[in-house]
């Protein structure tokens, strides 16, 4: 007779604390792309002078900086270590954020665009090799579970917290919305 396997909630348990604050660190990390939505209403502001083509363009380069940042982000971590990655990903992440919000020229947003997703973004595959490493391979089945449960309720949060700032920003400005969510909203009108 073969041995009974341990439950999830047991091998959830057996996880080491690291691996729970790593979870916890990697939760709070996924909240900080609620900033996307807001480039879009950013570029394409009266005051900025973009257009919703331009804006879209610089969320391609941020797509497609996300895209190498995951070769990037597993070299790293295999070359310097997966928490010094995690760090630098975490740090340059922000210094970058905030040379974005200064940035005037739009081949300026768009290279600021495409290094904060090749910097933010590579934390990723750190952080899942990080996993390997400090959980015990009895438990290795159940442990992508928190990892992946941080991403989808980070998501609902970040969801929550851009519908409440949309109704605040909408009322202040109605004026600098984007074109596209102006069609979005007079579709969904003659739906209602």
């Amino acid at each position: 007779m073969e041995p009974a396997r341990p439950s999830l909630r047991q091998n959830l348990r057996s996880l080491p604390p690291t691996a729970w604050v790593l979870f916890g660190g990697t939760f709070v990390n996924r909240l900080g792309p609620f900033v996307m939505p807001f480039i879009v209403l950013y570029l394409t502001d009266p005051d900025r002078g973009f257009s919703v083509s331009q804006a879209g363009l610089a969320l391609a380069m941020y797509g497609i900086g996300g895209v190498a940042a995951q070769f990037l982000g597993g070299w790293l971590a295999d070359r310097i270590g997966r928490k010094n990655t995690i760090g630098f990903s975490m740090l340059g992440a922000s210094v970058i954020t905030l040379l974005l919000w200064q940035a005037s020229g739009l081949l300026m947003i768009y290279a600021l665009m495409l290094l904060l997703a090749l910097v933010a973004e590579m934390h990723r595959p750190a952080a899942s090799a990080l996993i390997a490493d400090l959980v015990p391979s009895n438990a290795i089945n159940s442990s992508p579970d928190p990892l992946h449960l941080r991403v989808m309720v980070s998501l609902a949060h970040y969801a929550a917290f851009t519908s409440v700032t949309d109704e605040f920003s909408w009322e202040a400005r109605p004026q600098s919305r984007c074109p596209a969510w102006q069609s979005f909203d007079r579709s969904a009108d003659r739906v209602a």
